[in-house]
């Protein structure tokens, strides 16, 4: 059986990482455009790289909720082909054991303008920080920030078109590219789960499960686990 995961920031929230949305967050602190965009970081470099190196800070301080143990859980699972994307930067999905695809960057790494090279780095970055790969200091966040293109789509829309669960948890699935992701394997015949905190209105989803996904991935995957799904799928694939 092959399952699509993605998850977004309603499971790093349940971690303690707050989203840009949130009222009381780091994000309300900045305007978004001066610290998540290229023509920020051109415009004034240091601050951009000051707010990410605080996200990492805060980030990297961070466990995992049963929501990303229940994910490395299921991908342990001969039975079934997992694919996990995430659209959130930090390395929760990591420490709960789980590989995964960051289409949105990840804060523990660094691209250099110079070269190309991405390189792993769990420290706070400057103006002076050298590229290990051409030794220039000309490096940023690899983090895609707004207006610039998500990562490894290609082989994301692969995955979404084979899958027979798509299953997006911590996003209502409601703006892209969830939105577009739900819809690709629902046109696949794939069975649709959306597990948030509220009510998804993307009514791609065949299934909605309302809750925090600290308690309610472990039910879902469990149900899976059991073949509780087998049935669906096999009609649906089969129609």
């Amino acid at each position: 059986m092959n399952i699509f995961i993605l998850t977004g920031a309603g499971i790093s929230a349940e971690s303690g990482i707050s989203t840009f949305r949130d009222e009381n967050g780091l994000w309300n602190e900045y305007n978004i455009e001066e610290v998540s965009s290229i023509d920020g970081f051109n415009k004034n470099p240091n601050l951009v790289i000051d707010f990410h190196n605080t996200l990492q800070t805060d980030m990297n301080l961070k466990e995992p909720n049963e929501a990303h143990y229940a994910i490395t859980e299921l991908m342990n699972d001969d039975r079934y082909s997992v694919t996990l994307v995430t659209q959130n930067i930090d390395n929760l999905h990591e420490k709960a054991g789980s590989e995964c695809i960051h289409m949105h960057g990840n804060i523990n790494e660094i691209l250099c303008l110079h070269c190309g090279e991405i390189s792993l780095s769990n420290v706070n970055i400057t103006n002076d920080t050298i590229c290990p790969e051409c030794m220039m200091n000309a490096v940023r966040p690899n983090v895609v920030w707004f207006g610039e293109i998500p990562y490894s789509l290609e082989y994301i829309n692969e995955k979404l078109i084979e899958c027979d669960i798509f299953i997006a948890i911590g996003t209502s699935g409601v703006v892209q590219p969830a939105a577009g992701f739900v819809r690709k394997a629902k046109k696949k015949r794939a069975w649709t789960i959306n597990v948030d905190i509220k009510k998804s209105f993307n009514w791609d989803f065949k299934e909605k499960i309302v809750g925090s996904a600290s308690t309610e991935v472990k039910k879902l995957i469990d149900k899976i686990k059991f073949n509780e799904y087998d049935d669906v799928i096999k009609e649906r694939k089969n129609t």
